[in-house]
């Protein structure tokens, strides 16, 4: 079995991680999630990009084959994100598959299988609490339900939460208002386009609920070009992805743990190599309604004791209900404010109650502008302000009694003017990250220009080393698979963290993904993403770059980008014999 050491610090367990693909919003979360538990394991991982699998007999899509890196020589541990990567196949098939990992530790992302231990989140639940809230909060009784794929475990899962609920309250279920979906935006578009088709009246539905955020966002949009506003057609997404968050209205979405379920996924994986076999695990969820189903913002089911502390004024309600207040708080925040410092919440909750009170008054607007300074900074998101404002305002205008209408009018005031400041502070930062996206947009424009304009192997080498590390790739490594056996050559490779840059190596087993002595060169264990490097049905090699979440969406660009040049070049007969597959 191959292993690699580094410096004094002996073996370093290797974790391969296998996705479907890097530019999903909730696979880029995962991945981020089991990043960060490698850097701060000393462990290594391996992301593998291949998008999801074919079943038997079906032709095998040139993503698939980077699949076949993942080998038992190499690894000591293996993840699969079953939730994308069984889209086609299903369990039975995703099992059936992971059987070649059978002597590694093994954990399943959101399916369960035999012979993996799977981390998973509560589908049901969470699907149910969303259905009921429309149905007790909103009175909903038409509700039309976007699934995810068929064969996918965790769509049938929800789909039937929804029955459950619709049934439980006596509403008759309608076939024709649930509609197959992709789990991607133009899956939720095409969606609302067929609920048109089957002649349902669009504005006569009082929901769509999506199995996952992305068709939720697709949804929203295809009822925008209707000329349907939400939420006189309520939306209802499952996920909480980021963009969630930004969507007009803000996304009603039930809450999982994502970027946790990569981390807990990769440590339980770690678990296995050093002590055995990882076990099951379940994470709870969590219903966030936003402006989407007509509601404000409010987390989970925590509900504040009103009754029984107005009898003793705001001073004993806001005692009663602080740590439910900090609670949510942190929930909302989802690890974002680290940087501010401990005990951030405590802090906003007593600048806030303070200049309510009237005394410490001007606190409270410089302290939100430092937290959004904080972000802005950071690449965060600032709207964040807004969410963290909406707890605030929910959570301390219960507790003021309503015979104190001066004291409700301050904290409305209060809050007005904090949002105004949030909204200056946005537009800043978009602003700032506008202008940055856009110089990063056209220099990675002409990087990848250039890549295709290459007219030799040796122009491609020197394009790849000298103009990846402007658009922010620190380390790149391309290898080409030999035409015969299992074998590679490094094509070309560099790591700007110590100036070092390969060319053309001697043969390496592919499933070693690097020569030995660039594995070996890597001293801080980065976490690497594998891609494969095709023209269509033709494979030429792979590429492996170092992980960076705020450019992992370029990789499958570049990575395709590269194929075409590698084509090109085939085609014009500048590749020799022995770099061809």
């Amino acid at each position: 079995m191959v292993r690699y050491t580094t410096g004094q610090l002996g073996h370093v367990p290797i974790i391969g991680l296998l996705i479907d693909w890097i530019g999903d919003p909730y696979q880029l979360s995962v991945l981020e999630g089991a990043s960060r538990a490698a850097a701060s394991s000393g462990a290594r991982l391996l992301c593998f990009v291949g998008g999801p699998l074919v079943p038997p007999g079906a032709p095998v899509e040139s993503g698939n084959w980077v699949y076949e890196l993942a080998s038992p020589m190499t690894l000591d541990a293996v993840l699969v994100l079953g939730t994308t990567l069984s889209h086609h196949v299903g369990p039975e098939g995703l099992a059936q598959y992971c059987k070649r990992f059978d002597s590694l530790p093994l954990v399943s992302i959101g399916v369960g299988f035999e012979g993996a231990a799977s981390l998973t989140v509560d589908n049901s639940m969470g699907m149910s609490a969303a259905v009921e809230h429309l149905i007790t909060a909103h009175g909903a009784r038409r509700i039309a339900f976007v699934r995810g794929p068929e064969a996918n475990d965790e769509a049938n899962v929800r789909l039937q939460a929804y029955q459950e609920v619709l049934a439980r309250h006596g509403i008759p279920f309608e076939p024709r208002l649930v509609v197959v979906g992709n789990f991607m935006a133009n899956g939720g578009a095409a969606a609302v386009g067929e609920l048109a088709k089957r002649g349902i009246e669009l504005r006569s539905l009082d929901a769509i609920v999506a199995s996952n955020d992305g068709m939720a966002v697709g949804v929203m949009g295809a009822l925008e070009e209707r000329g349907i506003d939400v939420p006189t057609v309520r939306v209802v997404g499952f996920d909480d992805v980021e963009e969630a968050r930004l969507t007009r209205p803000p996304l009603t979405t039930v809450r999982q743990p994502i970027e946790k379920l990569g981390r807990i996924a990769f440590m339980n994986a770690l678990h296995g190599v050093r002590h055995g076999v990882p076990a099951d695990e379940r994470l709870a969820t969590e219903l966030v309604v936003r402006r989407s189903c007509g509601c404000g913002y409010q987390v989970g089911q925590i509900q504040s004791d009103t009754t029984k502390a107005h009898n003793f004024g705001f001073d004993a309600a806001l005692l009663m209900n602080r740590q439910q207040i900090l609670d949510e708080l942190t929930r909302v925040a989802r690890g974002e404010l680290g940087a501010i410092g401990s005990g951030w919440q405590t802090k906003l909750l007593t600048v806030f109650v303070d200049e309510l009170r009237g005394t410490a008054p001007g606190g409270f607007l410089p302290y939100l502008q430092e937290i959004a300074d904080s972000l802005s900074h950071r690449g965060g998101n600032v709207a964040l302000g807004h969410e963290l404002l909406d707890v605030l305002r929910s959570r301390i205008l219960s507790l003021i009694p309503p015979q104190e209408a001066t004291q409700r009018a301050h904290a409305e005031d209060i809050v007005h003017q904090a949002r105004l400041s949030i909204g200056d502070a946005m537009q800043q930062s978009v602003t700032r990250q506008h202008l940055l996206l856009s110089r990063w947009m056209r220099a990675f424009h002409i990087t990848l220009t250039g890549l295709l304009s290459c007219d030799s192997y040796e122009s491609l080498a020197q394009a790849i080393t000298s103009d990846l590390p402007n658009v922010g790739l620190r380390r790149c490594f391309v290898s080409l698979h030999e035409a015969t056996g299992n074998q590679a050559r490094l094509f070309c490779g560099y790591d700007r963290t110590t100036s070092e840059s390969w060319t053309t190596s001697e043969p390496f087993a592919r499933d070693q993904i690097l020569p030995r002595e660039v594995h070996e060169s890597l001293v801080d264990n980065p976490s690497l993403t594998i891609l494969p490097l095709a023209w269509h049905d033709r494979l030429y090699g792979h590429m492996a770059v170092e992980l960076d979440i705020h450019h992992g969406y370029a990789y499958a660009p570049l990575a395709q980008t590269l194929g075409a040049a590698l084509h090109a070049l085939e085609v014009s007969g500048h590749l020799s014999g022995e770099d061809k597959n």
